[in-house]
């Protein structure tokens, strides 16, 4: 905060005040003062005039300086003999200049004082509510901005312990932040005023010029009246009466020419009846009378007809370019957003000119309710705006938010909330998608391989079963004399093959019978072919895979020497 070095009241503290948005000011622009409109400080924001304090007024002032003065002791007593002293100061806030001036501060810049002279009806409030109303904490609301302090200590009273209530105030975000968007909308609607005509004061009906007085005498016949002027007179009178009804003054020189209509017509009949009182018939007397009579009659209907229509017209008006003027502002924000995703943003512009008489009064109250609803309207312009930003920053899962423009509506904290549960549920999802993807995979390898093994499996069984048929079909068939005769008694045995190089994998015996079925196979029987099992795996015998091949070969060598010796 940047302290002023101005004394409050001083001609160069009003000089300060007006080239900032102030604290005391606040209440007008959000609409609670009852000093002020906020239609009345945009006036006197854009001209700089301000209204002459009058005696009455300036007696009230004084009062409550005397009486802030008088009590600032037991503030401070109050404040644990904390000083107070009276400041003035400032800071920049999104480019807007906003002041405020404390009738006292600590030092340390904690705690701020502000005082009211006694109000019975604030009084209560503070000890019923424990604050007072908006007419006040608004411009605590603003001087805790300004200053950066923890809280206020308000008090009413009237100098003294005696008659006295107080409350501390300590901000609340969502008035500050509700301040803030005020100050920047007021600022907007500041920098394109074009004011409207200075109110004229209270608007008192003129009545039309008076007719002269119909004189009449008659005896028997009229005997003398100034009838002809009369009726000039008075027919250009009533046509010169206005009938164009926009101003508020027009509309009270309308209200009071119906009155004054109904007034001549009385006079009239009166005059008429008179003249009867003294004749019976005179009838160039009772047509003119009739006539000037119809005229009034005719002048007044329309009047109050036309007052009547004109007004609802007026008001009707009014109301039209308080929504216009709100869409306008909407439009302008979605406009902004990229898209149309603003609520729409309840105004009631009819409500707020009931009971309203005059044109200033409708359009003030209308402009109230119209700067509340733009207040209402920025502010879901900046959640929506800031719930894009999350959203935004999942783009990729943007089918995640089907429902955008409902979830874009909510406080941001709660979309959060939203976002992380969705993507986390996304994020789970797909993480189990991948992994039965994997799974899946994982398993159709695995069935392949399990394919590919029996399909080589079956291929080497067929290959031995091949090479089997062969050795019998080549044992079944005669072999050629032999010259030498084998001695019986020394074993025949077939020659080995030459050593395979031992890839580990093992065969068990039963294994080998499978492949050479319908043959069987022992272990002593492999013995003798010179094949010994290279481990035992309970009762099964285990031999090298590698030698499959050989041990096929020495049983079809075996064979084909048993068929050599039966042929022989």
């Amino acid at each position: 905060m940047k302290l002023h070095n101005v004394i409050q009241g001083s001609e160069q503290w009003l000089a300060l005040r007006a080239g900032f948005f102030t604290a005391s000011d606040a209440p007008a622009m959000m609409g609670v003062s009852p000093y002020a409109t906020r239609a009345d400080l945009l006036r006197r924001k854009h001209t700089g005039i301000v209204e002459e304090v009058d005696e009455a007024t300036q007696r009230r002032f004084d009062a409550g300086h005397q009486t802030e003065a008088a009590f600032r002791p037991i503030a401070e007593e109050i404040l644990d003999g904390e000083d107070l002293a009276a400041v003035t100061g400032s800071i920049e806030i999104d480019g807007m200049q906003l002041l405020a001036s404390f009738d006292g501060l600590t030092f340390d810049r904690s705690t701020g004082y502000e005082h009211k002279l006694f109000n019975a009806s604030l009084a209560r409030t503070i000890e019923a509510d424990g604050e007072p109303g908006p007419a006040y904490y608004w411009q605590m609301e603003h001087q805790l901005l300004v200053s950066g302090a923890q809280r206020i200590l308000f008090v009413t009273s009237d100098g003294s312990r005696d008659c006295m209530a107080h409350c501390f105030y300590e901000s609340k975000p969502e008035r500050r932040a509700k301040l803030i968007a005020g100050w920047k909308q007021f600022a907007e609607d500041l920098a394109a005023y074009e004011p409207e005509p200075a109110p004229a004061a209270q608007a008192v009906g003129r009545t039309p010029d008076n007719l002269p007085a119909l004189h009449i005498e008659i005896r028997g016949e009229v005997r003398a009246s100034n009838l002809v002027s009369f009726h000039e007179h008075a027919m250009s009178v009533l046509g010169s009466i206005n009938r164009t009804l926009t101003t508020d003054q027009q509309f009270a020189d309308a209200e009071k020419a119906v009155k004054w209509c109904e007034r001549v017509e009385r006079d009239l009949d009166f005059a008429k009846k008179q003249a009867l009182s003294q004749t019976a018939s005179i009838e160039q007397l009772f047509r003119t009378i009739d006539d000037v009579k119809a005229e009034t009659r005719t002048v007044r209907l329309e009047l109050f007809n036309l007052v009547k229509a004109r007004k609802e017209a007026i008001r009707e008006e009014i109301v039209a370019d308080g929504i216009k003027r709100l869409r306008d502002h909407v439009q302008k924000l979605n406009t902004s957003l990229g898209r149309q995703l603003l609520p729409t943003i309840p105004a009631d512009f009819g409500g707020a000119i009931k009971g309203k008489k005059t044109i200033q009064s409708m359009r003030d109250a209308v402009d109230q309710v119209l700067a509340d609803a733009k207040l209402l309207a920025s502010d879901f312009g900046a959640r929506i705006a800031q719930n894009l930003r999350t959203i935004d920053q999942h783009q990729d899962l943007a089918h995640l938010f089907p429902d955008q423009a409902t979830l874009v509506l909510k406080m941001p904290e709660d979309l959060q909330a939203v976002v992380a549960n969705r993507v986390a549920e996304h994020q789970r999802k797909e993480a189990e998608r991948l992994e039965a993807e994997r799974e899946r995979i994982r398993r159709e390898e695995q069935e392949r391989a399990d394919r590919e093994a029996r399909e080589r499996q079956a291929a080497a069984d067929a290959e031995v079963e091949r090479q089997a048929k062969a050795a019998i079909a080549a044992a079944a068939t005669p072999a050629p004399a032999v010259v030498a005769q084998p001695q019986p008694s020394t074993p025949v045995v077939a020659q080995k093959p030459a050593v395979v190089s031992d890839n580990a994998a093992r065969i068990k015996l039963g294994q080998i019978n499978d492949r050479l079925a319908p043959l069987s196979i022992t272990a002593d029987g492999l013995a003798e072919l010179g094949f010994e099992p290279v481990a035992t795996e309970r009762a099964s015998k285990l031999y090298r895979e590698t030698d499959f091949q050989a041990i096929c070969a020495a049983i079809v060598e075996r064979v084909r020497m048993a068929a050599a010796l039966q042929a022989a």
